[in-house]
């Protein structure tokens, strides 16, 4: 306007405290304030939209005048479930998801198991599951919390019997990791891991004589 305002005064509930400058305006003189909303985790998983609403008031002869200005900051919530298997028994060095060297003999693959919240959002619930390996070992224990970035780690393993052997092929191994977000509902990953079975049918015989002192011209029984 054309006159000197006072008390000018702005008020923004999401910015309790806010660092202003002179409470009086002149004609075409203006008041900053500055103030900082610390965005935390919870507000994250809520997703969503930051709204803020600011509020500006001033006196000028008796009256109060206002305006109101509002700022509107989108939150992108992203959800997503990583799962990644290793064996410590079978390793595969080049990262295809074929252990390097394949099984020969009965014995156990030891698998480790881990799922990552490579989201921004937290994930609850969240389990991993493998039909071959049974009960596993995890840490922390599952059904499980994870913020982003944070990891459970299961242990198991599979028992390779000599019908296994037999049967030749591979050991195919497939495991799901699960879980819950708030914004996007169940959310799932699988990882798969390929251990080879060689197979080497042989077969030797060894002749031994019956008897191991014997004479000229005597017959020997093998």
């Amino acid at each position: 306007g054309n006159v000197t305002l006072t008390n000018v005064t702005v008020t923004d509930p999401l910015l309790p405290t806010l660092t202003c400058g002179p409470a009086s305006l002149a004609p075409g003189a203006a008041r900053t304030c500055t103030g900082a909303l610390v965005v935390d985790q919870d507000d994250i998983d809520a997703g969503g939209d930051v709204l803020n609403i600011a509020t500006v008031t001033g006196d000028f002869g008796g009256s109060q005048l206002s305006d109101r200005a509002t700022f509107d900051v989108p939150i992108s919530s992203n959800a997503s479930l990583t799962l990644a298997k290793t064996s410590t028994s079978h390793p595969d060095a080049d990262g295809d998801g074929t252990a390097d060297a394949p099984i020969k003999a009965p014995g156990a693959i030891d698998y480790t198991l881990t799922a990552t919240n490579t989201g921004n959002t937290t994930l609850v619930n969240v389990d991993i599951v493998d039909a071959a390996l049974g009960t596993l070992a995890c840490t922390p224990p599952i059904p499980a919390t994870l913020a982003p970035g944070e990891s459970v780690v299961c242990t198991g393993s599979d028992p390779v019997t000599q019908a296994d052997i037999d049967a030749g092929g591979d050991v195919v191994n497939l495991a799901t990791a699960s879980a819950l977000s708030v914004q996007e509902g169940n959310i799932t990953d699988r990882s798969t891991y390929d251990v080879p079975i060689e197979q080497r049918p042989e077969l030797s015989v060894t002749k031994t004589p019956a008897e191991q002192t014997f004479t000229i011209g005597e017959t020997v029984d093998v």
